[in-house]
C-alpha cells in the first residue's frame, strides 16, 4: 500500500523566479562540458553547500513550471496568447446556403 505523504513530509516549493536564479548560477558556474571526476566532485561540493529541503524546492518549482508550457511560465509572461491552429481552406470559404423555395 502506498505510504500517505503529510504536510511534514513537504517542503515548500521555491518561486519560479527563485529557481530561475539557482538554475542560471548553475549553469554559469558548471557550463556543459566533458564531466570528468574532478568536475564532477566540484559540482557534488557546490550543491552540498545546500540543504536538501532547499533543492527539493527548486526541484519542485522546476518540474511544475515545465508541466505549465512555455505560454505559462514567468520566463515567457502569463499574459501571452494562446497559439491558434491554422485554418485549412475549407475552414475559409463560407458555407453555401441551402436553396429554400
Amino acid at each position: 500500500m502506498a505510504k500517505k505523504i503529510t504536510k511534514a513530509d513537504v517542503a515548500a516549493t521555491a518561486s519560479s523566479e527563485e529557481a530561475n536564479v539557482f538554475v542560471t548560477a548553475l549553469q554559469e558556474k558548471f557550463q556543459r562540458k566533458k564531466r570528468t571526476p574532478e568536475e564532477r566532485e566540484r559540482l557534488r561540493k557546490y550543491l552540498a553547500q545546500y540543504s536538501p529541503d532547499y533543492l527539493r524546492s527548486i526541484a519542485r518549482r522546476v518540474l511544475i513550471d515545465i508541466m505549465k508550457g512555455p505560454g505559462q511560465t514567468p520566463t515567457y509572461g502569463a499574459k501571452s496568447k494562446p497559439t491558434r491552429r491554422p485554418r485549412g481552406k475549407r475552414a475559409a470559404r463560407s458555407r453555401r446556403k441551402s436553396a429554400k423555395p
